[in-house]
């Protein structure tokens, strides 16, 4: 018996060892290759890590670069970023941007370094980029082009005074391929954003690494941490990070050892949960990347696509489609900066969304629509059908924003300019297409606004001779070399000369001949009308100095109201030229009441404050109404020309001019009437009630010296002078 149970026993273990050596044998194999599979889970983590580390901050540096490229490579930015150097425009466009969030430093630097103007926090900063961005600076400026002609963006990760940085620069150049800059050297704007600890943490989660950190700000008790050194473009060493191990390898195992009867199956189960996890995590990873990519061609104020979307968008679809039709429409704001410096840059902000929404709501489902920057939007429209929506569109947006808009109960008022330009043979480039309908979006403007216009070529010599005209007009400016004329304003019941209207002329010095239609629109255009308008202003006072009973009369360019200090540049140069402001009428156009109305008023008031009379000029021309003259209360109204000219033949025309003399009346306001060219249209306006009276039947304008001389002339006056004044003695 026990031989037979001792048998059965050795059975058993030699039945049982073999399976338990087999079950240790299997054990031992899949403990190892749960070792490899392990050590393979961890490594491949920890490669996932660095490269999605590595990847948030290439995404960060390329955000940084898109968005400064769309901003550097820009007209506007030229024009006021160079010999106009407008730090209005400059802390507008770039300065409170550094506030929210997509970058927090922006300088406008010169060739060497030097930072002429620099935007921190949303404030004007006077922190040298040398200083802010340390060693790594000077290896960026190396990479840039040092002609006024290359586009290129310098980009990187750096190590800056504030922490850990992504930076981009680029020089400042023209949008307009065919546009030069005057200067020899380029300027360049600087772009960056300090990715601190709390920005670092948000990368960590839209990448899904846990603990993301720098290693100087990482607890000690941090050990199982994995870390990486991030380096710039260069190579060098910025700062290293640590982040938390996910132990995948080790959860596997662990799964494994409660289960070693099915380690085989187990071990299928354990990894299972791991490539999902994996899977999971790519495709978050994928989706955090594409989301990046479509907030690089976003713009972030009116969430419409940006220039770069629409570039790509507009050249796509021509690329895929040969010969499609194709009309891109450029539309500018006319009266924008206006909203900015009356009321504040958040309404100007809200009325951007405002009208971004509109246009949404305008455009087809089927159209491209973006916003490239600033006051600017484009439309691109496709199919064979293209010009005739292009119209229907421009027509609707114009009938869209002529209506007042409501921003907290502040009311705006601005208009449109819009430009189209079709593909043709010659132009089947979005590049191209955006440039044309850029010139003639220039032209709707020429033409006082609020409409739209095709491009024609013959635009383009108009530009060209526009950036010609604005070259010379430089120069003359630059020596105060410009001409004046003077048309007398004539008493209609003495015949007395009562004063002068200044009137700029292309000076004779130069060898070419330009209407004042013309060079003052290219003042405007190109930013120096400011200049202009004071060297006109500064002349007519010193000359006013010949004529001592005489009133002078200048005009004011819509455009010459944005400049805050227009008061204060008067009164300086009345009190240079000595000249008594109470002999002074400045003129507004009814155009400037309907689109600046609060700014028109404000300056009056200071005008009047100080003894200046003010004229309504061109009055019949526009829109201006009784409300219009009595809130604003000027001295005197000028009846424009047309008026003079149809009072004679025409009904209407002479009841307008009626009706305006009673009107005047009423506000104890002169009348002038302008453009009096015939002894029948003198009589007429005087008999209408017309105080003053201006035109070629009196005198043509005439030169400072010229005027001296009539004034002399007194009693023997000219046969016209007599003859109204012969007129009004019967």
């Amino acid at each position: 018996m026990f031989k037979f149970k001792r048998r059965r026993s050795l059975g058993i273990v030699f039945v049982l060892l073999p399976l338990i050596i087999a079950s240790m044998g299997m054990m031992w194999g899949n403990s190892v290759m749960l070792d490899g599979i392990s050590s393979s889970v961890e490594k491949v983590d920890q490669t996932r890590n660095q490269q999605a580390i590595r990847s948030a901050f290439n995404n960060e540096v390329e955000r940084i670069a898109s968005l400064l490229s769309d901003n550097a490579k820009w007209d506007d930015a030229v024009d006021h970023a160079y010999e106009t150097f407008d730090e209005a425009w400059l802390l507008n466009t770039w300065g409170f941007s550094t506030a929210d969030g997509n970058y927090d430093s922006a300088f406008v630097i010169d060739a060497s370094g030097k930072s002429l103007i620099g935007f921190q926090a949303g404030k004007k900063s006077f922190e040298q980029p040398s200083q802010l961005y340390g060693n790594s600076f000077s290896r960026i400026l190396l990479d840039l082009p040092s002609d006024a002609k290359t586009f290129a963006v310098s980009r990187s990760a750096i190590k800056s005074k504030l922490g850990v940085a992504a930076i981009a620069v680029a020089p400042i150049l023209p949008h307009t391929a065919d546009r030069q800059l005057t200067s020899k050297e380029p300027r360049f704007l600087i772009f960056s954003r300090t990715i601190d600890a709390a920005a670092l943490q948000a990368l960590g989660e839209q990448y899904v690494i846990k603990d993301l950190a720098y290693v100087d700000e990482v607890s000690s008790s941090t050990g199982s941490n994995h870390k990486l050194l991030l380096t710039d473009r260069w190579g060098d060493a910025i700062i290293e990070m640590s982040w938390a191990t996910n132990n995948l390898g080790q959860l596997a195992r662990q799964s494994y050892f409660g289960h070693s009867v099915i380690a085989i199956a187990l071990l299928l189960a354990a990894m299972t949960p791991v490539a999902i996890a994996l899977r999971r995590t790519l495709l978050k990873l994928e989706r955090n990347e594409n989301d990046a990519q479509t907030l690089a061609r976003r713009d972030t104020l009116s969430n419409l696509s940006n220039r770069l979307s629409f570039m790509e968008g507009v050249q796509s679809n021509l690329n895929a489609t040969p010969h499609l039709r194709c009309t891109v429409m450029l539309i500018d704001l006319d009266g924008f900066k206006n909203i900015n410096d009356i009321f504040d840059h958040a309404i100007g902000d809200k009325l951007i969304r405002a009208i971004a929404a509109g246009l949404e709501c305008i455009v087809d489902q089927d159209c491209k629509l973006a916003r490239l920057g600033g006051d600017e939007f484009a439309i691109a429209v496709f199919g064979e059908q293209a010009e005739q929506r292009a119209i229907a569109i421009a027509e609707n947006i114009v009938m869209f924003v002529a209506e007042p808009f409501n921003l907290d109960g502040r009311f705006a008022v601005v208009g449109a300019s819009i430009g189209i330009a079709e593909s043709d043979s010659d132009a089947f480039e979005a590049q191209e297409l955006l440039r044309r309908a850029d010139i003639a979006m220039y032209a709707a403007k020429e033409s006082g606004g609020n409409g739209h216009r095709f491009y024609k070529k013959t635009m383009d010599f108009k530009n060209s001779e526009n950036a010609s005209i604005a070259d010379e007009l430089r120069k003359l400016l630059q020596n105060a070399d410009f001409d004046i004329n003077y048309q007398p304003l004539v008493n209609s019941s003495s015949g007395e000369i009562r004063g002068v209207e200044a009137l700029a002329r292309w000076p004779q010095s130069s060898s070419k001949r330009f209407s004042p239609d013309r060079f003052i629109a290219v003042a405007e255009q190109f930013g120096m009308i400011d200049q202009l308008g004071q060297l006109i202003t500064k002349k007519a006072f010193h000359d006013a100095a010949l004529w001592p009973k005489l009133h002078i009369a200048v005009n004011i360019s819509p455009l010459q109201l944005s400049n805050r200090h227009l008061v204060a540049e008067i009164v300086a140069l009345s009190q240079e030229a000595g000249f008594d402001l109470r002999r002074l009428e400045v003129e507004f156009t009814e155009a400037v009441l309907i689109k600046n109305s609060k700014r028109v008023r404000e300056v009056i008031q200071e005008l009047k404050n100080l003894g200046v009379s003010v004229a309504l000029d061109d009055f019949g021309s526009g829109y201006a109404s009784v409300g219009f003259l009595r809130k604003f209360n000027f001295d005197t109204i000028k009846l424009d020309r047309s008026l003079t000219r149809l009072a004679a033949s025409n009904a209407d025309a002479m009841m307008i001019v009626q009706g305006a003399v009673l009107i005047a009346k009423g506000l104890k306001a002169k009348v002038v009437a302008e453009g009096v060219e015939t002894e029948e249209e003198a009589k007429i306006m005087r008999l209408a009630g017309c105080s003053i009276l201006q035109g070629y039947y009196f005198s043509k304008p005439l030169t400072a010296g010229a005027i001296t001389d009539l004034v002399m002339a007194s009693p023997h006056l000219p046969h016209q002078l007599e003859s109204v004044k012969q007129f009004s003695s019967k």
